[in-house]
């Protein structure tokens, strides 16, 4: 595990229960015979297929197939990878992580988030209580945001003094430098070199004067800050400079908010300004984030992509909001996204026209005026006004426009979307289908390359893999000379390796389980495999689902065939080597080699490799 042991993991586990965290995930749990089912978090269903079993604190989806354990769920449903999530689980269960080196290091980083909710309840508070606030409270009851959206995203005020979180941080232990640290706080520079002093005394509070967003990661952790000036000072908006912890090209405002809407209704709605999706928010359109008024980049699109299917962009309706919107598209086109873009024709931002048309209204239109990401490309290109005057400026905007349908990472889209579109330029599609090979080929920072062919389902180790791990979870007291008689070839690609390595690990521990397996993976992919398998072991009444000593019988055969099959492949690959150097008793000796591994083929029979199916839950 890395930077915590094994003892801890366990210890996590034992006192977080799936049957406990799930509803705080809004997944409502009711009894199914021996184990519980709901309606699955991470798919849209009408009928219940999400399973969990509490004996063996494993969940598996039947419609979509996801599965795990609590670790893995928590993965999944936030976003995290394996590191986030253990830290995140054992700060809810009260497990205290070993004070290791590494954990030193995280240590410190977990200092960051201290001072950060720090100084955003304390802001919150002064937003709520102090006098000096009013402008802050006014602005907001201005812009139509109730007290209810306040409370909901934490915002807060700061006092124009320039050391007030200062010295209310330092006073609670968080040290200057951990507020310098996490952007909170700046050193104060005087006559020309650095001011030294007691605690505090050389630094100045980041941000003063102004209306606090604070901004989260997924877990609702904030990790820095966006601020509004009230007054004159500029620039108007202000945002935690760059830290360990934050990256404003890499954060969605109101994510944390959103998150559970985004998985239910499978789909998540951009905005660009913080009051825009606060105010989405308080007309129930719970889908809404903000990208901070960054252009997206590769980090956003992964998000995009763990999160929901379908991406709505909903842009201010002015010729700069548009134009800087379309930075966006060169990432979102190579994603396997449902992306549609709706422009705001009321009011001048999208927190006005919610306002103006309401959140039902506002969302009908939303749902049917947006168009997919190429016709917004189109109309803002080749079918434009800018593109009618004149033939150099049509030529120009329709090279823009090819450039990005060159971003399509398929070949057939590409060449649909293409064919659609030069009937409606009346530009021959051969011709529109060289500038795009011109752009392949010439241009490669203008479109990405073509992904390498996989290798089978990167979501499997292959299948006679599968049946290897499927006899050595059912027979564990034969599982040592399955896995011995094993070619490790056998296991295909990342996820086979992955798998592989977890079983050589728990062997060179001692004797084989199949749950204890799931447990030593991190990699989501890799846990659903076994959690496929683990379930295809029983029926629903407890007895087993096959006849597991017979199926290892036949999965020996197919592992012989299997050898023999790649023995083949060599052997024609020598005798091919060897005809082009002229070596012929080489070339002799394999093909003698190869009719006798024939000969043994056909008498072992062709019958096909013995499977099984998912059978029923784990």
């Amino acid at each position: 595990m890395g930077f915590v042991s094994e003892a801890q993991i366990d210890e996590i586990r034992r006192r977080t229960p799936l049957e406990e965290l799930l509803p705080e995930y809004n997944v409502h749990l009711i009894p199914a015979g021996r184990q519980l089912k709901a309606l699955c978090p991470f798919h849209r269903e009408k009928t219940p297929s999400f399973m969990v079993d509490r004996d063996k604190q494993l969940f598996f989806c039947h419609g979509c197939q996801m599965g795990g354990d609590v670790f893995s769920f928590v993965q999944a449903m936030d976003g995290l990878d394996w590191r986030e999530a253990v830290e995140m689980l054992a700060r809810r269960a009260g497990v205290l992580l070993e004070e290791t080196s590494d954990a030193r290091g995280r240590r410190r980083t977990l200092d960051l988030y201290d001072a950060l909710e720090l100084a955003a309840r304390w802001y919150h508070r002064i937003l709520l209580e102090e006098p000096q606030a009013e402008p802050a409270r006014r602005y907001l009851h201005e812009r139509s945001i109730d007290e209810a959206m306040w409370r909901k995203f934490l915002l807060g005020y700061s006092l124009p003094e320039w050391d007030n979180l200062l010295r209310h941080a330092v006073e609670r232990g968080i040290s200057a430098s951990s507020l310098e640290a996490a952007g909170l706080a700046r050193r104060r520079q005087s006559g020309g070199g650095w001011q030294q002093g007691g605690a505090g005394s050389g630094y100045l509070d980041y941000f003063h004067g102004r209306l606090m967003f604070p901004i989260s990661d997924i877990q609702g952790r904030p990790i820095g800050f966006g601020a509004r000036t009230l007054g004159d000072d500029q620039p108007k908006y202000l945002n935690t400079p760059k830290t360990q912890l934050f990256d404003k090209s890499q954060v969605l405002y109101a994510l944390a908010q959103a998150k559970g809407s985004i998985r239910r209704e499978g789909r998540i709605s951009i905005v660009e300004g913080y009051t825009d999706a606060i105010m989405a928010h308080q007309a129930g359109l719970e889908t809404f984030v903000a990208s901070l008024g960054t252009a997206f980049t590769e980090e956003n699109a992964r998000q995009l992509m763990r999160l929901a299917p379908r991406v709505f962009l909903v842009f201010d309706g002015d010729a700069a909001g548009q134009r800087a919107s379309e930075r966006s598209l060169d990432l979102l086109v190579t994603q396997d996204l449902d992306v549609k873009v709706y422009t705001v024709t009321e009011g001048k931002d999208p927190c006005e026209s919610i306002i103006a048309l309401g959140g039902e209204e506002f969302q009908r239109r939303l749902e049917t005026e947006s168009v997919n990401l190429f016709e917004f490309k189109w109309r803002c290109t080749a079918g434009s006004a800018e593109a009618a005057s004149s033939a150099t400026a049509k030529a120009r905007l329709t090279d823009e426009f090819v450039r990005l349908v060159a971003r399509i990472s398929n070949a057939v889209t590409r060449k649909l979307v293409l064919r659609e579109y030069s009937e409606r330029l009346r530009v021959g599609e051969a011709a529109l289908e060289q500038r795009l090979l011109g752009i392949l080929r010439g241009q490669p920072s203008s479109s990405p390359p073509e992904p390498p062919a996989a290798a089978g389902d990167a979501e499997s180790p292959g299948e006679l893999a599968e049946l290897v791990l499927q006899c050595m979870m059912a027979l564990p007291e034969r599982a040592r000379a399955i896995w011995e008689s094993t070619p490790r070839a056998v296991f295909e690609g990342e996820i086979g390796r992955r798998l592989a390595d977890a079983v050589d690990r728990q062997l060179a521990e001692g004797d084989f389980c199949g749950v204890r397996l799931q447990r030593k993976l991190s990699d989501l992919a890799a846990v659903r495999v076994a959690v496929k398998l683990l379930r295809s072991l029983q029926r629903d009444d407890g007895t087993p689902a096959y006849d597991f000593e017979a199926l290892w019988h036949n999965c020996q055969r197919d592992l012989g065939r299997w050898t023999a099959q790649r023995r083949l492949s060599a052997l024609a690959a020598d005798i091919e080597e060897a005809r082009r150097g002229g070596d012929e008793e080489r070339a002799q000796s394999a093909r003698v080699e190869r009719q006798r591994l024939l000969k043994e083929l056909k008498r072992a029979g062709g019958g096909g490799r013995h499977r099984v199916d998912s059978g029923s839950l784990v």
